[in-house]
């Protein structure tokens, strides 16, 4: 497998390269704070053909989008310094108003929804998406015309992680592939360590939001048996840190170890 150094070069060379799709030569602007997430959304829209911007918050944002006038936004909800309702909030009062932004959460309740559309957002995509629907959304959203895509299988699986659906997102590459999942063994341990001193200091907060950072890669790999426990612990109604939520977080830490063991063997770098 090749060096992580030369994989993101690969990549950059990659996408500044000119591509044809459906999103052929549009400009773009995304905030994601998840690398891993930023990645997959870069890697599927330059794929298309756009030219993409990529921040990592809502403050990063507004000021990316007060220097060039962006034909479509893309930016996550829960993002650190700002998050995605105040930039919103901030460009429908300083932008041009036809200014098409999209909004990306793992919430995927209707009142979530809707509290992002009343805040300015003209559409919302709930996390994990898959390819067809981030297309689908932003060729809706510029009114153009969608192309066929066609998705390949792949056989990627194993007891603790699947990753036939995230193969096909970054259209069977397995530099990319390696190149995120590389990302991932890198960066969840950081996480993991500060769940387990918030649990131990009773943060719930700091709880929260470690968890929903990592909820959105866990989907990306299809980590299921995780799946009940992020849900118990990421939801806003979530008030007070009990006996249910410490084991669950505990949980979901034990689990990601393991998941990083099994890819550090199948995938070594």
């Amino acid at each position: 497998l090749l060096p992580l150094q030369e994989i993101q070069e690969n990549l950059k060379l990659a996408e500044t390269g000119k591509q044809q799709g459906n999103l052929n030569g549009l400009k773009l602007l995304v905030a994601e704070d998840n690398e891993i997430n930023a990645t997959v959304l870069r890697s599927l829209l330059t794929k298309e053909g756009s030219e993409v911007k990529l921040v990592n918050n809502g403050k990063e944002l507004i000021e990316a989008a007060s220097q060039f006038d962006y034909e479509l936004i893309i930016t996550d909800v829960q993002m650190p310094v700002m998050n995605g309702l105040e930039a919103v909030t901030w460009m429908r009062q300083h932008l041009r108003p036809d200014l098409k932004i999209i909004a990306l959460t793992a919430y995927a309740f209707q009142m979530e929804k809707e509290r992002c559309l009343q805040a300015g957002f003209n559409a919302v995509l709930f996390k994990p998406f898959k390819k067809n629907d981030l297309i689908k959304i932003c060729l809706e959203q510029l009114d153009l015309e969608e192309a066929p895509i066609e998705v390949n299988e792949g056989k990627m699986q194993s007891k603790l992680y699947d990753l036939t659906e995230l193969l096909g997102m970054m259209d069977h590459s397995e530099e990319q592939l390696i190149f995120l999942l590389q990302q991932f063994v890198a960066e969840t341990p950081k996480k993991i360590e500060v769940i387990r001193a918030s649990i131990k200091g009773g943060d719930l907060n700091t709880l929260k939001t470690n968890i929903h950072y990592l909820a959105s890669s866990i989907q990306h790999l299809k980590v299921s048996s995780v799946y009940k426990a992020i849900n118990l612990i990421d939801r806003p109604q979530l008030k007070t840190l009990g006996t249910e939520e410490i084991e669950a977080a505990t949980y979901i830490c034990s689990q990601l170890e393991n998941v990083i063991i099994e890819l550090k063997k199948n995938y070594p770098c």
